[in-house]
């Protein structure tokens, strides 16, 4: 079994060879080069950016590196040596690790069992010994995370936790991140920050792949760009303005100055007068045990409401509920004045209604129609798209269709493509276009701009602004703080299911933000007092 103090793989490289180094790599998927003739050396010790926007070639370039894909031209080398791997195991057994935005665990195992699954050798390992080495590299590396807990119990910041304890114990030469950040709170993010300076103060190469470039400039010792496939150049930390990163990864000036909060350029949002707000539409009312009513949530016509959070603290329960997907029990929601709590999501969508879910693909669209379909599926019986009583008019699903595509910037997207093919940001605009052709009164929204890169994000958020300066009331479920204070008018902080705490947003103390999301502080300043897991579920 290896021990957590013994030699790392970065020890055997020569102080003088490059700890990763590409040279003219090149890859291509059918008709699209993904990567074309890149060379990128990373230096032992270095923390390196790696940013772009969605199609740049970034996530195949890593996984070139990490032995996932094989270039179709070009060298790998690792401490000056080329190698050509065939598997991920062969770069694993070089200290080359690959921590994926998705945790990759089996939820039904310990940290400790997860940590040195795969882990080969002649001698049974026991586990008692296994869970004390694991706790010692955990220390090490001041990881807070129990090795003898199972990880369907732990919180989605512990499971990134035991992924980088994995990516750890494999070994330290280069340590690849993909989007770490996206599931952490603000001292979550400043932990990881930590943990990767003191890996590279040990002579590991760190990549930081992120859209969030405030991130990228505060942590890394230079970043390199990415557009189209190809390299564009690589900025030291005193070079790494976001501004031009910025304009680096999109070829352009972004237009918007308001979106530069969510890619860390900035917040324009602290000096913004209050907005003028219109009538009430949403009232959300927690009940207790003793029936009495409190007012958890207010949202009025013309404002977006952010809803902060890190991952796991009931954002879907509540946005389902909102929708009429769950019925939660413990609230009763108000629209425009009438209960509804008992209306499912058709009868509320009639009451003018949208939902923009996380995860589109398994709640919100059929995959296997084209796109023209699923942006009819809210109102196919519309006399605009029917032809005579009986009959579609796909002339008319295939027009709306195609104006939607260029007004959300699908991308990949013609009226004809299945929506199955398209990824997962261009699925959630594929949903967003449609619920907002709708005009809806209210609009609940869920991380829409994951996965989505800086033009793309730009058009979303664009999009979202509009609606509520048309009169809509907005409800935006994020755990990116960034976009929350970039977009919202007022913040809630939602902890362990329960809102405890709204400020206007240009009241909003980052600091105190994070006091609130991680359960340290309350509306009245004192401690939170634990909460019963089961008394916030939604049947």
């Amino acid at each position: 079994m290896r021990s957590p103090t013994s030699a790392t793989a970065s020890e055997t490289v020569p102080a003088t060879a490059y700890a990763l180094e590409l040279r003219q790599v090149s890859k291509r998927f059918g008709a699209v080069q993904a990567n074309r003739a890149i060379d990128l050396q990373i230096r032992p010790g270095e923390i390196r950016g790696l940013v772009g926007e969605n199609g740049a070639g970034k996530s195949t370039l890593m996984a070139i590196a990490s032995g996932l894909y094989r270039p179709d031209a070009g060298q790998v080398l690792v401490g000056g040596v080329s190698c050509d791997f065939k598997s991920c195991d062969e770069a694993i057994g070089l200290g080359i690790n690959m921590v994926h935005q998705h945790v990759m665990l089996l939820p039904n195992c310990t940290v400790a069992q997860n940590v040195v699954l795969g882990e080969r050798g002649s001698q049974l390992l026991r586990l008692r010994e296994v869970e004390a080495a694991v706790e010692a590299l955990a220390e090490q590396y001041r990881i807070a995370v129990d090795p003898r807990a199972k990880v369907e119990s732990l919180t989605p910041t512990e499971r990134q936790r035991v992924e980088i304890l994995t990516a750890l114990w494999r070994g330290r030469t280069v340590l690849i991140l993909d989007e770490p950040t996206s599931v952490l709170g603000p001292a979550d993010v400043q932990e990881l920050f930590a943990t990767m300076r003191r890996l590279a103060g040990e002579g590991c190469a760190v990549i930081f792949t992120s859209h969030k470039l405030r991130e990228v400039v505060e942590v890394c010792d230079a970043v390199s760009v990415m557009r189209h496939g190809e390299l564009q150049t690589t900025v030291s930390r005193e070079e790494a303005d976001p501004d031009v990163l910025a304009t680096l990864m999109v070829g352009k000036a972004l237009a918007a100055k308001a979106d530069h909060a969510l890619l860390g350029l900035g917040d324009d949002a602290a000096g913004r007068a209050r907005r003028e707000r219109g009538a009430t539409v949403l009232r959300v009312l927690e009940r207790s045990r003793s029936d009495d009513e409190r007012e958890e949530l207010r949202v009025c016509s013309g404002e977006i409401l952010g809803i902060a959070g890190v991952e796991g603290n009931g954002q879907k329960e509540l946005a389902d509920a909102l929708a009429g997907v769950t019925r939660d029990e413990r609230r009763r929601i108000e629209l425009a004045g009438e209960d509804v709590t008992a209306l499912g999501p058709m009868e509320r969508a009639a009451r003018g209604v949208a939902y923009v879910p996380e995860d589109p693909s398994t709640s919100a669209l059929v995959p296997a129609f084209p796109v023209s379909w699923n942006l009819g599926l809210r109102d196919y019986r519309a006399p605009a798209l029917r032809r005579g009583r009986w009959f579609l008019s796909f002339d008319a699903l295939r027009a709306r269709a195609t104006e939607a595509i260029r007004a959300f910037d699908i991308r990949g997207a013609t009226d004809a493509t299945r929506t199955a093919a398209l990824s997962g940001g261009n699925q959630q605009k594929v949903v967003l276009a449609r619920e907002l052709d709708k005009d809806p009164k209210l609009l609940t929204v869920v991380d829409p701009s994951v996965g989505l890169d800086v033009g793309a994000a730009q058009n979303v958020h664009q999009a979202l602004r509009a609606h509520r300066d048309r009169g809509a009331a907005i409800v935006l479920i994020s755990t990116d703080l960034d976009e929350i204070e970039a977009l919202s008018d007022r913040i809630a902080v939602l902890y362990r299911g329960a809102i405890v705490g709204v400020v206007e947003r240009a009241e909003a103390e980052r600091r105190r933000l994070g006091l609130l999301m991680t359960g340290l502080a309350s509306r009245d300043e004192r401690p939170l007092p634990e909460r019963e897991e089961a008394s916030h579920e939604v049947p």
